[in-house]
């Protein structure tokens, strides 16, 4: 549902929150000029805030796209998220990609406008590990592209490095405190 803010609670394991839009709620390819087959389908997430609160951890935020019965696949098209103050596990491994991340994109099947991460927290021990992380397969019709994203206010620490984005443009990173070793940005 569109204009949601959705309230950790306080003291909870999250694991991995799934964010795919609700069973049903496909549009047509009429309502997008980037499908690559007739039938794809279009799921939309907008405007959606998620706020951390006190001791309450999350493994990963994990988007729901791709092949499903029936279709070509399914594009999620993402459109103003926040992350505010979500505390982060370094335990999430996304395989088969040599890096996890805790915010993971795979814009083969996604697209990215308006993703806010901010007042965040990973502190880790894995040099395998990046806070953000935006990927495509090369080989898909479908090109997925990440704009206007905002990184500000975030901690990290004993990760491999803040963020890898990849088909991302408008990129803001403000105000991240790394404690001792991570490398800031790869931006392809």
């Amino acid at each position: 549902v569109a204009n949601t803010t959705i309230r950790l609670e306080p003291g909870v394991n999250y694991g991995t929150i799934l964010i795919r839009p609700v069973e049903g709620a496909a549009n047509t390819t009429s309502d997008c000029d980037y499908l690559v087959y007739r039938n794809e389908m279009l799921r939309k997430v907008e405007n959606l805030t998620i706020v951390g609160a006190k001791d309450a951890t999350v493994e990963a935020f994990k988007v729901v796209a791709g092949h499903i019965e029936g279709s070509t696949g399914y594009v999620v098209d993402i459109k103003n998220l926040v992350i505010d103050g979500v505390e982060f596990a370094d335990t999430y491994t996304n395989a088969p990609h040599s890096y996890a991340a805790p915010i993971f994109f795979d814009l083969t099947y996604t697209n990215v406008d308006g993703l806010t991460v901010k007042n965040c927290k990973l502190i880790g021990n894995d040099d395998k590990v990046n806070f953000v992380y935006f990927t495509i397969d090369d080989s898909s019709a479908f090109d997925g592209v990440a704009s206007n994203v905002t990184l500000t206010g975030n901690t990290v620490d004993g990760i491999a490095r803040l963020c890898e984005l990849r088909q991302t443009k408008n990129v803001t990173i403000t105000n991240i405190f790394v404690i001792k070793r991570t490398f800031i940005a790869t931006i392809v």
